[in-house]
């Protein structure tokens, strides 16, 4: 897993040691480890829903969410009292009702927002990590670059190759704790 973090994400590990630049980093390496890192061609959230049936209905929702959660750049388009109304840049045609209060009260129009959503019926939420450019009039390049990395990288790599990107061009947010 150590040199997976070294190689995949550029963060610096000390024997068994990981070593943080800032304490959110630990929200983008649990994400990672859920839901990139392959063992025995399984991701782990896959493992884990495999291995623990949901026991109700509101588990049933998570774990859609988890399934089907994506990764993608995003601008704000709105912002009111209760969530933040995305664009995503990458479908144009998908708006987004995005919960995270956190963000709610720091974001504003314009930004753009690079993080995995985890959709529910009539909302998402992040996975609890992302990052946030303040470029809307570079929107154009960013978009042209991201493009670039994810069609110059294996499939496996997409990931990693753009959060290393995005580690470099943007600051990162922090999430509300998750609603559930």
């Amino acid at each position: 897993m150590q040199s997976t973090l070294r190689k995949d994400l550029g963060m610096l590990v000390r024997g068994e040691v990981i070593v943080f630049d800032e304490e959110r980093e630990t929200d983008l390496l649990m994400d990672y480890a859920l839901f990139e890192v392959r063992r025995h061609g399984e991701r782990v959230i896959q493992h884990f829903i495999r291995k623990n049936p949901p026991e109700g209905e509101i588990d049933e929702l998570i774990y859609q969410a988890f399934k089907n959660s994506f990764i993608s750049v995003f601008q704000i388009e709105e912002i009111n009292s209760q969530a933040l109304i995305l664009q995503d840049l990458m479908v144009p045609e998908r708006r987004l009702r995005l919960v995270d209060f956190g963000l709610n009260a720091t974001a504003e129009p314009g930004l753009i927002l690079y993080t995995r959503l985890l959709p529910f019926p009539r909302f998402v939420i992040t996975s609890g990590w992302g990052f946030v450019v303040d470029a809307d009039e570079r929107k154009g390049e960013i978009l042209a670059e991201y493009i670039q990395i994810l069609s110059n990288s294996p499939r496996r790599k997409q990931v990693a190759q753009a959060i290393l990107f995005f580690r470099k061009l943007a600051r990162p947010f922090a999430a509300s704790p998750a609603l559930l």
